[in-house]
């Protein structure tokens, strides 16, 4: 488990991210398809 703790500020912007599905204080869950599209250019060779 993360040792950071995310204000209320930045939980907003990260929330504001198209690709997360929510932000709790120590973590981003992203959503399904971003995490998909990730894995899969990442196999192609993609940073």
């Amino acid at each position: 488990m993360s040792k950071i703790i995310f204000n209320e500020a930045l939980i907003k912007v990260l929330e504001n991210n198209p690709n997360a599905d929510h932000v709790p204080e120590r973590s981003i869950v992203y959503k399904s398809e971003f995490k998909l599209k990730a894995v899969k250019g990442n196999l192609e060779g993609k940073a």
